[in-house]
């Protein structure tokens, strides 16, 4: 039963009163007392509420304990943050995603992989270096002896010999090489002709492979492989380089989303300890009764818990975002603010329709990055496939070799006769080098068959996981633009039924818990808006996030060539 005003009187100043039949809740005719204690009554409650902000014009005063935006115009949009303390961190998203693309430790560990390709690559590049090769070899030799041509029980020996080389292989597979051999020998024994003698000759040497490794797909093989991995460990890097800033900017709507609910536990708590000011002011009056202050008194408390709780979600929600930002230098306590949110701006974008899901799903097969990734892993593995099926053939080399050969007593004359190519040596033939088993290289190829095989599955599995990514987040964005336009009617009517149930308070129609239930209504409201929102904004960067183009649709140029780790700079 709803209370009348007289009842919060003293006992001795309450007037006898009798129920009127068909009289609504504060509809009490007072008997045996004179019409001017009732005006003097009515003029002191209009006293004591005037006091207390609770007038009785329609017009809302700011000290009443009624909601902060009385129009719907002004309740259909999210309760902004208030101004951020001193000493926070203001930043823009630009400077987050700066921040985090340089520090992110995760990102970090990213970059690894592309880095090791590229060595790979370079070790790939060996096989068409030259190598050259340089010889210096003295060696002496005493041996007994029972020959008597040698007139010695003691044979001595000894050579100087130096041999400098160069081989090299060609993109055809083909390997030359030329060496330059000089050599001196002498010796004790009596029937030598050249003592010391000296010998010199020039070799070039050509090895044309025929079938195992002959060709320049063959030879190339490997190169190509280590650079189409090169190039998915890259794309590799700039899908966790989108998920990064992805990441922080769900973080940031996550700290914003934290801060505007705080803020409005902050304006319901404000509320309640108005009422319970009312309230304490009437009793003195002699107009409410204690039972009033306690009622209110333990909802403001029960909204105080919820303040903690909030303000406890804005400190995890700047955690999160501190370490992706890989910020452990700065305050931890310290209100982190992102000064361009879009969240903050209510980016008129977000409410637009997202385009059809077979339009996304083309874009998506072009620009997602482990898409392309898996498709330069499957590049790789039909290269492989390729030299592994070579790999079979038995080995036939044709061999060629051309030899100019001096001998003298002096090493001039010996080199004189090589250079006039007197006295020549060549050969021309066939190596032949077959595996009767060959389980090496029927067992790479298997395997190779196997990797190609998984290089396709993982292709099918990446287009049904983008295919479930987009029609997900496209299903989730227009349901939260749907929830906003519902979150927003919502806010409207709590705002005005607050206001119309507070005229009814003031009038003494309206239970004091009725109208705080009416004020948590409306936070209540403000507070599903708010997350309305938010989700809303994940859901736009979760379906960038699902076609891959997350970093072009924010202007970042993401090199990741430029990213690499400076490996021989490392300790």
């Amino acid at each position: 039963m709803h209370r009348s005003r007289s009842e919060n009187l003293p006992r001795r100043e309450v007037p006898r009163r009798r129920r009127q039949p068909g009289a609504r809740g504060g509809g009490w005719r007072a008997t045996g007392r004179p019409d001017g204690l009732i005006v003097l009554l009515m003029v002191a409650l209009l006293w004591a509420c005037g006091r207390q902000g609770f007038a009785a014009e329609p017009a809302a005063p700011a000290s009443r304990p009624a909601a902060r935006e009385t129009t719907g115009s002004a309740a259909s949009s999210p309760v902004t943050s208030p101004s951020p303390p001193d000493g926070s961190i203001r930043f823009t998203a630009r400077d987050a995603y700066r921040q985090a693309l340089g520090r992110n430790k995760a990102l970090m560990v990213s970059r690894v992989p592309p880095a090791v390709a590229r060595a790979q690559v370079t070790v790939e590049r060996g096989i068409f270096d030259r190598n050259l090769g340089v010889q210096v070899l003295h060696q002496d030799s005493v041996m007994p002896t029972d020959d008597t041509l040698v007139n010695q029980r003691i044979l001595r020996t000894g050579y100087d010999t130096a041999r400098l080389g160069l081989t090299k292989m060609t993109p055809a597979g083909t390997q030359w090489g030329v060496a330059w051999n000089n050599r001196r020998d002498r010796t004790n024994a009596a029937d030598v002709n050249l003592n010391p003698a000296y010998s010199s000759d020039l070799v070039l040497t050509v090895t044309h492979p025929l079938s195992r490794n002959g060709g320049p797909a063959a030879v190339k093989a490997r190169l190509k492989a280590a650079e189409a991995a090169e190039v998915a460990a890259r794309e590799r890097l700039r899908r966790d380089a989108e998920q990064t800033v992805a990441q922080v900017e769900r973080a940031i709507v996550e700290v914003e989303a934290t801060r505007q609910d705080r803020h409005v536990r902050e304006l319901v708590l404000q509320d309640a300890e108005r009422l319970v000011s009312y309230h304490s002011s009437r009793k003195e009056a002699g107009l409410a009764s204690q039972a009033n202050i306690l009622e209110a008194e333990s909802v403001a408390q029960l909204r105080r818990e919820d303040l903690l709780l909030a303000a406890r979600a804005v400190r995890e929600a700047q955690d999160g975002l501190r370490q992706l930002l890989s910020w452990a230098d700065c305050d931890p306590e310290a209100e982190m603010v992102c000064v361009d949110t879009p969240y903050l701006k209510h980016n008129p974008e977000l409410a637009k329709s997202p385009p059809a899901i077979d339009k996304l799903l083309d874009q998506a097969f072009e620009t997602r990055p482990d898409y392309r990734a898996a498709l330069k892993d499957l590049e790789a593995q039909n290269i492989l496939l390729r030299y592994a099926a070579n790999q079979r053939h038995p080995k036939v080399d044709l061999v060629a070799t051309q030899q100019y050969n001096g001998l003298a007593g002096d090493l001039g004359p010996a080199l004189g006769q090589v250079v006039d190519r007197d006295h020549g040596t060549w050969a021309v033939g066939v190596n032949v080098e077959v595996s009767l088993e060959n389980h090496a290289a029927r067992g790479n190829y298997k395997k190779n068959v196997l990797a190609k095989q998984q290089a396709l599955l993982v292709i099918k599995q990446i287009e049904d996981a983008a295919r479930k990514e987009v029609a997900t987040t496209h299903r989730r964005v227009k349901t939260n633009q749907e929830r906003v336009r519902i979150a927003q009617r919502a806010v409207e009517l709590a705002v005005q039924k607050l206001k119309t149930e507070e005229g009814r308070f003031r009038e003494g129609l309206l239970p004091n818990v009725e109208l705080l239930r009416f004020q948590e209504d409306l936070a209540s409201a403000r507070s599903r808006l708010v997350r309305a929102h938010a989700d809303l904004t994940v859901s736009w960067v979760d379906l960038e996030t699902a076609i891959g183009v997350v970093l072009p649709r924010r202007g970042i140029q993401f090199d990741t060539s430029a990213q690499l780790l400076d490996v021989e700079a490392a300790p």
